[in-house]
């Protein structure tokens, strides 16, 4: 059976899916013999919070923006780094209409509501605006620009936004005024957009004051990522060497575990490293107390119940030399790519994972061989265990959730504990805070309004304190 769990060899390109979504581009059968896939060597392309496009590689986490802010009003463009506090316009506010116009400086939200009148100017086509009073004109009217609308409708007016759409009135009013289906109290923190292609609106008189309102919250998670690099990562590192920190009297026969761990410990002391290579040293530090604890679980003593006795066994030595040999390959594939970002490290904890599903696989196999063949573990279940571990994509959802529910199955009804050290210790790789658009909320208590981001906080943090003081 435990050849059954070896890979044949296969010179195709592995073309794995990574986590990251991209493909794995080493040989199958090089990710076949150390269980690992190669480090995405992609650029990220995934659209940051401030609207524009990541350019960090793919197993980085997004980084804050570096181009020009791309705010701009009817007098200036912004000339500050993106994210950073905008230039403040003092001029009279530009938003102004037949019917109603705002008074307050540029840079201070609006005193005056939008206006739902239509537009009376007259275009370069010849024929009358498709919009509403106050608004930018287009170049062109809906039927000489030869836009087809969905649901076109005469007597309604139209919104045209920068990326070259045309929006109904109504059905845009609705899309940025959009609340989010939470129960808690937060919305998330979003750019202005368009409803058809998701490109920001930078400038827009009517959705001027929710334009303002990202920038302010946009200042907010700027100073959130600083505080989280570079005052906050110093105890992260303190609280991950103290947290997990390797059973050394269990792994005495593992010196590479030992010392890796030292060296780690007497790295942290250095003021000098920045706030990368402090996030590798706590990605390195989890995955160390992993293999260890994977090592330790793999060599220990597992007791079941035959005939209301306890009864004491361990793994087969060869079933125990694949787990060592994996965690070796597994070491120093970890020494060869450190600095790689988190995508690479959070690919090498599945992998561990996924080792660790071995290890119980191996105590359920040994165990049944022990038994009487009337109570031997099904042989067929056993095969579809093993086909599953041995396949070279990356689980799916449903085969890790059957995997574990069928390993807790055969631990309860045996009564044998498959749990690992690390599960016990609640181990989940610690997630760096990442600029990009999809993670970061907004606290809409009154009294807090704070940013903060879901990779780390599901709920406001200083809401949180203040509950608990």
């Amino acid at each position: 059976m435990e050849a059954a769990m070896q890979a044949a060899k296969c010179i195709g390109p592995c073309r794995a899916k990574l986590v990251c979504g991209h493909r794995c581009t080493a040989r199958c059968h090089e990710c076949q013999t150390s269980g690992l896939h190669s480090v995405c060597a992609q650029r990220c392309n995934r659209a940051l919070i401030c609207g524009h496009m990541c350019e960090a590689k793919c197993t980085k986490v997004c980084p804050p923006c570096k181009k020009p802010c791309g705010y701009q009003c009817s007098h200036q463009k912004c000339s500050a780094s993106c994210g950073d506090e905008c230039f403040m316009c003092t001029e009279t506010c530009g938003w102004k209409c037949q019917h109603m116009k705002c008074s307050h400086p540029c840079y201070e939200f609006c005193n005056r509501e939008p206006c739902d009148e239509p537009c009376h100017e007259i275009l370069p086509c010849g024929h009358q605006c498709d919009s509403v009073c106050g608004e930018n004109c287009p170049p062109k009217c809906l039927s000489c620009s030869g836009k087809k609308i969905p649901n076109f409708n005469q007597r309604s007016r139209y919104i045209y936004l920068e990326c070259g759409h045309w929006i109904e009135v109504k059905e845009m009013d609705e899309w940025v005024n959009r609340k989010d289906e939470s129960e808690e109290p937060i919305r998330q923190i979003r750019f202005p957009s368009c409803p058809q292609c998701r490109k920001v609106i930078r400038q827009c008189f009517r959705y001027g004051d929710q334009i303002k309102a990202f920038y302010l919250d946009l200042i907010g998670i700027k100073w959130v990522y600083v505080k989280d690099e570079t005052i906050r990562i110093v105890e992260k590192v303190k609280q991950a060497l103290n947290k997990w920190k390797p059973p050394i009297a269990e792994t005495e026969d593992d010196d590479r575990i030992k010392s890796t761990f030292l060296r780690l410990t007497s790295l942290s002391n250095c003021n000098n490293l920045n706030s990368d290579q402090r996030w590798d040293l706590i990605y390195r530090i989890q995955l160390i107390y992993l293999m260890s604890c994977i090592v330790n679980d793999s060599k220990k003593k597992y007791a079941m119940k035959n005939n209301r006795k306890k009864e004491e066994f361990t793994l087969k030595q060869s079933s125990v030399e694949h787990i060592v040999c994996e965690i070796s390959s597994a070491f120093l594939y970890m020494e060869k790519n450190s600095n790689s970002g988190y995508g690479y490290y959070f690919d090498l904890f599945i992998a561990l994972k996924r080792m660790d599903l071995y290890r119980q696989y191996y105590a359920v196999n040994s165990l049944s061989e022990r038994l009487p063949k009337s109570s031997r573990v099904n042989q067929r279940q056993l095969e579809k265990v093993a086909n599953l571990l041995n396949n070279n994509q990356r689980l799916t959802n449903a085969e890790e959730n059957f995997l574990v529910n069928w390993f807790e199955e055969k631990s309860a009804f045996y009564g044998i504990n498959l749990t690992s050290s690390f599960n016990r210790a609640n181990v989940q790789l610690v997630q760096r805070l990442d600029m990009s658009n999809d993670t970061w909320f907004k606290c809409t208590r009154s009294f807090c309004e704070a940013v903060f981001s879901k990779t780390c906080d599901k709920k406001c943090p200083e809401c949180l304190d203040e509950l608990e003081a």
